[in-house]
């Protein structure tokens, strides 16, 4: 009886849909940290780079937010992504052995 528990314990089972739901997931923390960063330098912007440099008005300021944006999904979905996917996949074939 023990060891029948056990085994069902250790041993993993396939739900549909809870690999998906848990990628998704990462992702949105991932690209939520990069909108609570948004947040911080935009609260920056207004408290502190506004009265150094005069000059860098918000428009330039949101720009600038923009471009750095747009190139870490770049990255992110350019190199990150598919690393992690065959990092996963040799993983898989790791445990099939």
């Amino acid at each position: 009886m023990l060891k029948e528990i056990v085994k069902s314990i250790v041993k993993q089972k396939v739900f549909p849909g809870v690999g998906e739901f848990t990628e998704t997931l990462s992702l949105m923390v991932f690209f939520g940290s990069i909108l609570n960063w948004v947040m911080v330098a935009g609260t920056f912007y207004y408290t502190t780079v506004r009265f150094v440099f005069p000059w860098f008005d918000l428009p330039k300021f949101i720009i600038g937010l923009c471009v750095g944006m747009m190139v870490i999904f770049v990255v992110v979905y350019k190199y990150v992504a598919p690393a992690l996917w065959v990092f996963r996949g040799r993983q898989m074939d790791l445990r099939k052995r």
